[in-house]
C-alpha cells in the first residue's frame, strides 16, 4: 500500500473519530446547558413571588385570590411573540404555593389545590432551608413531557417558613431550541469534517507531490534515461533530498562511467596495439622494400583507428556528461540536412550514391536544440548508412512533421541487420561488419545519436525495412 494511501485513510478515519466525538459531546451537552439557562430566571421570579406573599404574611399564608386573578388574566392574555424559530402565544409559566406542611393551597391551574406535596423533591427541601427543585415527567418514557419545578420559601416578620412557591415551566419549549441546536451542530460538524479532510487532502498532495517527482525521477535514473532533477521547494528537506539523490547519481554514474569506459576502451585497443607492437617489431629486422612499406602502412592505419576511436569516445562522453542543453537555437529541419549533405558530398561521390530527398513540411516546423549537436547526430547516422550502402546505390532520406515531432528517415540498400545485432545497436563500441569494409566501425556512433536524441526531449530507432534494406528514424519534438 503507498504511504499517501495509508496517510489518506489514517487521516479519514481520525477527522471522523474525531468530529463524531466533537458533536456527540456537544449535542449530548446541549440539553443541560439549556435547562441551566432557563433554572436561572425561573429562581428569580420564583423569589419575586414570595416577596410578594410575604408583605401580607403574618404568622400563616394570607388570602391568594388576588394571585389567582392576575395568573387568570395572564394565561387569557393574547400576543405573539417570534422568539427564533419559537412562537409563543400563550404564557406556559405556572405556579403553586404550598402552606407549612406541604398542603397545597394555591394553583394557577387549579388542579393541585388541597393535595399533598410535602414529598415532592421542591417542597420537601425548601420547607427543610434548603435548595429546592425538580424536573418530572408526565409520561415516564417521553422526556418531553418533563417540567422543571424551583421553589422559594415564603417567610412570616419573624423569617419562620410558613409556605413554598414553587414555579413550574415545561421543558417542550426548550426541546424545540435544543433539537434546532442540535441540528446545526450536526450539520456544521459534518462540513468541518468535510472541509478538515479536503484540506488534509491538499496538505497530503502537497508533501508528497515532491516524494512521488523524486520516485519518478529515480526510476528514469534507474534506466538511464536523461533526465533533470525535479523542481522542489527551495530550502525544503525534500529539496535537500532531491540534491542528494543528485549528488548519488552523478557519484554512480562517474563510477560506472570511468569502469565501463575503461574496460571497453581496453578491450578495443588491444587489437589495434597488438598490430602496431607486431609490425614495431618485425620493422627491426632485415626485410624487402615493399614488405616494410607494407608494415608502415598498417602502423599508421592502426594509429589512425585509435585516434578516431579516441575522439569518438571523447565525444560521446562530453555529451553522455551532459543533463540540459547549452546553446538552443530555433533550426529549421530542411536547411539542416541541407548542410549535412554538403558535408558529405565528397563521401557519396567517391561510392556513386544517389540521395533521394523528401522533405515534407511547412515553414513553421522547427526544432530547438544545439545546431553542432544535432549536425552531428545526422552525419553519424548518413556517415553509417553510406557505409553500409554499396556503390552505385540510391539512399532515401525523408522529413516530416506532425503537430508533436519532427521525424527524420534515412534508408540504404545495404543488406539487413543481423537480428541478434539488433538490440545491441546503441551498446558502446558495438558494430557488425559492413559489406566491402576492411574492418568494422567503432561502435560509438549510434550510441551518440541516442545520447543525443535523449539531450533533446527525442529518440532513435534503427530497423530492418523492406527489400533488403535499413532504415534510421530520429525523433525531436517540435
Amino acid at each position: 500500500m503507498k504511504i499517501a494511501t495509508r496517510i489518506s485513510i489514517g487521516i479519514f478515519f481520525i477527522v471522523c473519530a474525531g468530529v463524531y466525538y466533537l458533536v456527540d459531546w456537544m449535542v449530548n451537552d446541549i440539553r443541560p446547558r439549556y435547562l441551566e439557562a432557563l433554572e436561572e430566571p425561573m429562581v428569580d421570579f420564583a423569589h419575586i413571588l414570595a416577596s410578594h406573599i410575604e408583605q401580607d404574611a403574618t404568622r400563616r399564608l394570607p388570602d391568594l385570590s388576588n394571585l389567582g386573578r392576575a395568573f387568570d388574566a395572564a394565561y387569557a392574555r393574547t400576543f405573539s411573540a417570534k422568539i427564533y424559530q419559537l412562537h409563543k402565544t400563550k404564557v406556559s409559566l405556572r405556579t403553586y404555593v404550598t402552606d407549612r406542611k406541604g398542603i397545597v393551597v394555591f394553583d394557577s391551574g387549579n388542579e393541585y389545590v388541597g393535595q399533598d406535596f410535602s414529598r415532592w423533591r421542591d417542597v420537601r427541601l425548601t420547607l427543610a432551608g434548603e435548595y429546592g427543585a425538580r424536573s418530572t415527567r408526565t409520561v415516564e418514557e417521553d422526556p418531553s413531557t418533563s417540567t422543571m419545578y424551583i421553589a422559594a420559601p415564603v417567610h412570616d416578620r419573624k423569617g419562620n417558613i410558613i409556605g413554598v412557591v414553587s414555579v413550574a415551566k415545561p421543558t417542550a419549549t426548550i426541546m424545540q431550541f435544543v433539537e434546532s441546536a442540535k441540528s446545526k451542530i450536526v450539520t456544521v460538524g459534518v462540513a468541518t469534517g468535510l472541509v478538515i479532510l479536503v484540506l488534509s487532502f491538499l496538505l497530503l498532495v502537497w508533501v508528497t507531490q515532491p516524494i512521488a517527482k523524486l520516485t519518478w525521477y529515480a526510476r528514469q535514473v534507474r534506466d538511464n534515461k536523461k533526465v533533470t532533477p525535479p523542481k522542489l521547494a527551495a530550502g525544503s528537506d525534500i529539496a535537500q533530498l532531491g540534491r542528494a539523490f543528485e549528488e548519488m547519481r552523478d557519484a554512480l554514474e562517474g563510477k560506472n562511467y570511468i569502469e565501463r569506459y575503461v574496460q571497453t576502451l581496453t578491450h578495443e585497443l588491444k587489437s589495434p596495439l597488438s598490430s602496431i607492437k607486431g609490425a614495431t617489431e618485425l620493422l627491426s629486422e632485415e626485410m624487402p622494400a615493399e614488405r616494410r612499406a607494407q608494415f608502415l602502412s598498417t602502423i599508421q592505419k592502426e594509429s589512425t583507428r585509435i585516434q578516431q576511436l579516441v575522439d569518438r569516445l571523447l565525444q560521446l562522453s562530453s555529451v553522455e556528461a551532459r543533463k540540459t542543453l547549452a546553446n538552443v537555437e530555433t533550426l529549421q529541419p530542411g536547411a539542416l540536412l541541407d548542410d549535412v549533405l554538403e558535408s558529405l558530398s565528397a563521401s557519396l561521390q567517391h561510392k556513386g550514391i544517389l540521395v533521394n530527398k523528401h522533405v515534407e513540411i511547412d515553414a513553421d516546423c522547427v526544432v530547438r536544440g544545439e545546431r553542432f549537436l544535432l549536425f552531428t547526430a545526422l552525419i553519424n547516422l548518413l556517415q553509417n548508412a553510406v557505409n553500409a550502402a554499396p556503390p552505385q546505390s540510391t539512399i532515401d532520406i525523408g522529413i516530416t512533421c506532425s503537430d508533436n515531432e519532427v521525424v527524420f528517415n534515412i534508408r540504404n540498400t545495404g543488406g539487413h541487420i543481423p537480428d541478434y545485432a539488433l538490440e545491441k545497436l546503441f551498446d558502446r563500441f558495438y558494430s557488425v561488419p559492413r559489406p566491402g569494409a576492411p574492418r568494422r566501425g567503432t561502435g560509438l556512433g549510434l550510441p551518440f545519436v541516442r545520447e543525443v536524441a535523449l539531450l533533446h526531449g527525442g529518440s532513435i530507432d534503427v530497423h530492418n525495412f523492406a527489400r533488403n534494406s535499413v532504415q534510421a528514424v530520429l525523433m525531436l519534438p517540435r
